[in-house]
């Protein structure tokens, strides 16, 4: 609004130019003038001010109103799990309810965030909150016009709900604009994501999603369509873009323990990275970005599917021997899930799982312009595993009196917070690689490595070390991904090892190469890829004069490594293969 002074003599005042006519407001203009609040001639595929000003132009595609027709019913059917159709016809088409508005009071309960909703309206009194300031990102919802994607039924009060998540918390943003969420709102693939996300954190944080049902289907089957869509177009530029959407979805199924349709999306992933290894074409430097970005998905997505299916098997394997994880229905899933919450509010851990789902997003995000990805210092991920190895060695020693009782080893692992914490550390080690280089390590150990290389180290070290993870039958190309993945970093860091700035650790690189050669010495150790891990071990043993197995073994405790190591003849085994090469 401009300022106008007040005088007396109004023939002072001056000339005032003839405005503009006003005419009917367009929005049909591309999202790059959207956001500028420019005119846009709506000239396709390029308008002119993106064209004359070398900007990727785009426009927004309507989202049509869905009866639910055959033709859409068939497209959903490719990833959708059975019988998922008809639950969205149900609540797509039904009219709603209308509440109070965005900017009303929130009606939210005033606890921890640990504390689900359905303990606290058992313990705690409902109480109102306003929040106490409009945040920039409220802002920016109040105007649809520079939002990536609609917003039907709840989506700004769900939106608005995980915004405010980590200050009911009590933990604020020290600076609400760095807030990853503030991020996502231009981009549709991520904003699509962080409302799929903000749903987990509800239901995870409430005890049940019902105030955002509806709205959180909608937004599913909107990811599942752009999937769907890409799939026809095979769109190169889009590719990282849609295995962070099927990403997201895989997770999503997993929180709420359908297995059957999460391992539907990993496959799928599979497929998506597979077509890309195909076209070989020469990589830039925002091609590699891209890759890295679409490979970390694939190890996150592996990494949680891997651990919650093998947490459903050893649940069934203790109160139903009978039972099969892709029997489960859709009720006994949501209450095994709702079961699994209430067991890690006391502990805490469900507070750190809540913690790491805020940042998610972050997780989801394209990368800025100009970051690029940097190793991170993996302590705190080592810290996360030698407090789980801690637990599991007092649980296994507390188990020789009680041979035929796994519950003390089942509750170590999962129920205490520190599986939950191992879990927070894929988010928040992302992040810390995207800040350019390693903080100063303080005098404390340093472990310097890559993301990709830490986390599939983590994902052999919980299930071939403390047995932490069994994850049953899946499909053989995840598993030979996975060591493509780990044998491209060690060779990366192994490179760098002999330069004479070099602050790898030879120790823990030898921790790697040892875990990448126990999954090999068990799935195929006559290959080509096992062959690689051994001879990883077979240099670390010229260059520090390790011979024994008892003095390997101190170096791998040195890292992270059991006291009670359940397969201690096969770690001999490797040692020894290794060595006489």
């Amino acid at each position: 609004m401009s300022y106008m002074a007040f005088i007396d003599d109004q023939s002072q005042l001056p000339i005032r130019k003839r405005g503009r006519i006003s005419a009917p407001k367009s929005r049909g203009g591309c999202v790059i003038c959207k956001r500028g609040h420019i005119k846009c001639d709506e000239a396709k595929p390029k308008c002119s001010r993106c064209i004359k000003s070398n900007l990727n132009c785009e426009y927004k595609k309507p989202e049509k109103k869905s009866k639910g027709c055959r033709s859409e019913r068939i497209s959903q059917r490719i990833i959708l799990p059975k019988g998922a159709t008809e639950e969205l016809s149900k609540f797509i088409i039904r009219p709603l309810e209308t509440n109070s508005g965005f900017d009303d009071e929130l009606s939210v309960e005033k606890a921890p965030a640990w504390m689900s909703g359905y303990l606290e309206g058992k313990m705690r009194p409902r109480k109102r909150m306003i929040p106490r300031q409009a945040s920039p990102l409220t802002r920016v919802l109040e105007s649809s016009d520079c939002l990536a994607i609609d917003m039907p039924l709840k989506s700004k009060e769900l939106f608005h709900y995980f915004y405010v998540a980590d200050q009911q918390s009590g933990v604020p943003h020290k600076d609400q604009r760095r807030d990853c969420l503030s991020f996502v709102t231009n981009n549709p693939h991520a904003f699509r994501s962080a409302l799929i996300i903000a749903s987990l954190h509800f239901v995870w944080n409430k005890g049940d999603l019902q105030q955002f049902k509806s709205t959180f289907l909608v937004h599913k089957v909107h990811a599942i369509r752009m999937v769907n869509e890409w799939m026809a177009t095979k769109d190169s530029s889009q590719f990282t873009s849609i295995v962070r959407q099927v990403a997201t979805l895989c997770f999503a199924e997993l929180c709420f323990a359908d297995v059957v349709s999460a391992e539907t999306h990993l496959i799928g992933i599979m497929s998506l990275l597979d077509h890309k290894k195909q076209l070989s074409s020469p990589l830039t430097e925002e091609d590699l970005i891209e890759q890295e970005l679409a490979d970390r998905y694939f190890v996150f997505t592996y990494t949680c599917f891997v651990g919650f299916k093998s947490r459903l098997i050893e649940y069934l394997r203790r109160v139903d021997p009978t039972g099969n994880v892709y029997n489960i229905t859709p009720d006994e899933a949501m209450a095994l899930t709702s079961s699994f919450l209430q067991s890690e509010a006391p502990t805490g851990a469900l507070a750190i799982k809540l913690a790491a789902l805020r940042l998610l997003p972050s997780f989801f995000n394209p990368m800025p312009a100009g970051v690029k990805m940097a190793d991170i210092d993996g302590y705190y991920t080592i810290l996360a595993m030698r407090e789980l190895t801690a637990e599991l060695d007092g649980a296994r020693i507390k188990q020789r009196n009680r041979p035929g009782d796994s519950t003390a080893v089942f509750e170590a692992i999962w129920s205490n917070g520190v599986a939950s914490k191992l879990l927070a550390q894929y988010v928040f080690s992302h992040t810390r690689s995207m800040s350019g280089k390693l903080p100063p390590s303080d005098g404390r150990q340093r472990f310097r490595t890559t993301w990709c290389g830490i986390q599939a180290s983590a994902n052999m070290y919980l299930h071939h070390v403390v047995r932490m993870t069994e994850p049953g039958f899946l499909e053989q190309r995840a598993h030979h991904y996975m060591m493509y993945l780990f044998r491209r970093e060690l060779s990366q860091l192994s490179a760098r090892l002999e330069r004479p700035d070099s602050d790898i650790s030879r120790d823990f690189l030898f921790w790697h190469y040892f875990l990448g050669a126990i999954h090999m010495y068990k799935n195929d150790k006559e290959s080509s890829t096992a062959e690689f891990f051994y001879q990883g071990i077979c240099d670390w043993s010229k260059a520090t004069g390790v011979t024994e197995w008892v003095d390997a073994w101190a170096a791998l405790r040195g890292v992270s490594w059991p006291t009670e190591y359940p397969d201690e003849l096969t770690g001999q085994s490797v040692w020894e293969r290794a060595r006489y090469k």
